[in-house]
């Protein structure tokens, strides 16, 4: 239990406290509780390379040609999930540490690993969530472009038949003409 005494110097030292005023100071600042970024806003770390995430959002773009805001959306977070996703991996590499070797265990060729069973928990959590994230935006990117597909061909054979009836509208004078000269004919006959 803190004393009256405690409160009064933590209340006198908070005044003093004004956090980060400069934009990289703040920017620096929100980072502070950010452990391994598998969940909560995304962003590539500082260990990570932003280059290589604009490569992999490019290539997705690339490959999957959204044709709308909608599809850009799907293929976005498809980049985004296949980079957490990998980067649950690498952390479940990390989990395994591999352990100095004693002298019976260099005999008998036997390479001795530690595991942190959490953070191993944690990644192979992480890394099922993020894949069954991408299978979602892959599912909702293929039903969406099937959507698009199919209302262009509606438009593609609404436009044919109206094409077909503009046609038939335009040989209708020639049709009445040659029925009237075969009438015609046949009274001549």
């Amino acid at each position: 239990m803190a004393t009256a005494k405690q409160i009064a110097a933590n209340g006198a030292n908070s005044k003093k406290s004004t956090g980060a005023k400069s934009t990289a100071g703040k920017q620096i600042v929100s980072q502070n509780r950010v452990t391994h970024g598998l969940c909560g806003k995304f962003h590539v770390l500082a260990c990570e390379s932003q280059e290589n995430y604009e490569a992999l959002l490019a290539g997705f773009m690339e490959a999957e040609q959204p044709a709308n805001p909608a599809e850009v959306e799907c293929v976005v977070r498809m980049a985004k999930h296949t980079w957490l996703a990998n980067r649950a991996l690498r952390m479940q590499d990390f989990s395994f540490e591999i352990v100095s070797r004693t002298e019976q265990q260099k005999e008998a060729g036997i390479q001795p690993v530690a595991l942190n069973p959490i953070p191993l928990q944690h990644a192979m959590r992480y890394h099922s969530l993020h894949d069954r994230a991408y299978q979602r935006a892959c599912r909702e990117m293929i039903e969406r472009r099937k959507q698009r597909q199919l209302a262009e061909i509606g438009f593609e054979r609404k436009k044919q038949a109206e094409a077909e009836v503009s046609r038939r509208e335009e040989l209708q004078p020639y049709k009445l003409e040659r029925a009237k000269t075969v009438v015609a004919l046949d009274k001549v006959r």
